[in-house]
């Protein structure tokens, strides 16, 4: 992928205001959240699988948008900032609460 192309999807996700870099919300989870920690893309588990390859496939999902928005791999560290994960918490929260008012819960 050349430069141009890592900068149009850069662009092209800022758009969508998913921001780069995308990353696991744990290291045991299957939600993938952009660099703002809002959630935006949960592996699905299946019938068969474990969570261990859904957690491996939620990393690799994360680093291949990053590479395709040309964004380094950002340190493990980086996301465990106090203050970010406050700020992640408080997101996911937000989302569960979507979530759950849309699912009739």
């Amino acid at each position: 992928m050349t430069s141009a192309q890592q900068a149009a999807t850069a662009a092209h996700l800022h758009l969508l205001d998913a921001p780069t870099p995308w990353w696991s919300l744990a290291a045991s989870s299957r939600c993938i959240a952009d660099a703002q920690g809002r959630p935006r893309v949960l592996i699905l588990p299946v019938a068969g699988g474990s969570l261990a390859e859904d957690v491996a496939l939620a990393t690799a999902v994360a680093r291949l948008i990053n590479e395709a928005a040309g964004v380094p791999d950002a340190p493990v560290e980086a996301s465990h900032d106090p203050d970010h994960l406050d700020a992640v918490g408080a997101e996911s929260a937000h989302f569960r609460r979507r979530v759950g008012a849309r699912a009739g819960e």
